[in-house]
């Protein structure tokens, strides 16, 4: 029985998987996530109708996926992944169905945010894996080799497994300093789910394709270390990390010796908050394109 307090389970996610006195919380995240499922469904429908392909990331789908229940594992918005080809249509589309689109901070043409027409929940559209480091020759695989579930009695598309887990490694290293307990229990489920069924050879081949040895490193270890700590016994296969350490750069190997006590620490900067971003993608082109985001920013106040 946890004595944390209820504010601290939300913020991480777990609310509804540990055992508390929070009743009238739970029952909040319910109703919550049932509102969440019914304006998913609806946007779904309107995108399939228009023939716009997408893919849910986290959420519900995720928490239908690995938690074998949609409402247990927390979640504030719905989040779909649609290619930047589509990006005035799907906007066009949903706007029409009467959801409301809303100007946000995120970089044009990465993120566009809505607001749900029936129940008001926030509606993500991710044209891009990232608003800054943009990952965008992995997120080609997205729409490759996909997998379906069925999720309310309708047919989806998702992520082929190799895809899911590098994805949901990407997300977790690019919020590592202000981690949610709830993204290491998704790689630890997605392991346990999964791991037997898992093609290590094409996970390494993505690796190796688009550059990802430090992005992948450094959730490998660091969830691995958190299992063992927490008496867990998944994790990655030492074959597999040993071969994406073989794969990272000198430079990424500097770069992480400079920036992991900071990130322990707490003691991230607006700078090192860069260096880091500049850490965990390897492309030479996305790595100018963050450079000058960054530089555009400081000229404009905004960094």
């Amino acid at each position: 029985m946890s004595s944390a307090p209820c504010e601290l389970l939300e913020q991480h996610g777990i609310l509804l998987l540990v055992p508390h006195q929070h009743k009238k919380e739970a029952y909040r995240q319910l109703l919550a996530a049932e509102a969440m499922k019914q304006d998913f469904l609806e946007a779904a429908g309107v995108l399939q109708e228009r023939q716009i392909p997408f893919v849910p990331i986290k959420g519900l789908m995720l928490a239908h996926l690995l938690y074998g229940d949609y409402a247990v594992r927390g979640s504030s918005d719905i989040d779909l992944a649609i290619p930047l080809e589509y990006h005035e249509q799907a906007i066009g589309s949903l706007t029409q169905a009467g959801n409301t689109h809303s100007r946000s901070a995120y970089q044009h043409k990465t993120v566009e945010v809505l607001t749900c027409r029936k129940n008001g929940t926030t509606l993500e559209l991710h044209f891009a894996l990232s608003t800054a480091e943009l990952f965008s020759g992995f997120a080609a695989e997205f729409w490759q080799d996909q997998d379906e579930v069925v999720f309310e009695g309708r047919a989806f598309a998702c992520l082929s497994k190799e895809v899911h887990l590098i994805y949901l490694m990407i997300h977790l290293a690019r919020h590592m300093e202000e981690l949610r307990a709830v993204w290491i229990e998704d790689v630890r489920r997605f392991l346990v789910k999964f791991g037997p069924a898992l093609d290590w050879d094409r996970f390494l081949d993505l690796a190796r394709k688009h550059r990802l040895a430090n992005v992948l490193l450094l959730t490998m270890t660091y969830c691995n270390r958190v299992f063992l700590d927490f008496g867990q016994t998944v994790c990655f296969p030492r074959e597999v990390v040993d071969e994406i350490r073989r794969r990272q750069t000198l430079h990424g190997r500097m770069i992480y010796r400079y920036l992991l006590p900071r990130l322990e620490s707490h003691a991230m900067t607006s700078w090192s908050r860069r260096i880091f971003s500049f850490s965990l993608i390897e492309d030479w082109h996305e790595r100018m394109f963050l450079i000058k985001e960054f530089l555009l920013r400081r000229l404009l106040g905004k960094a």
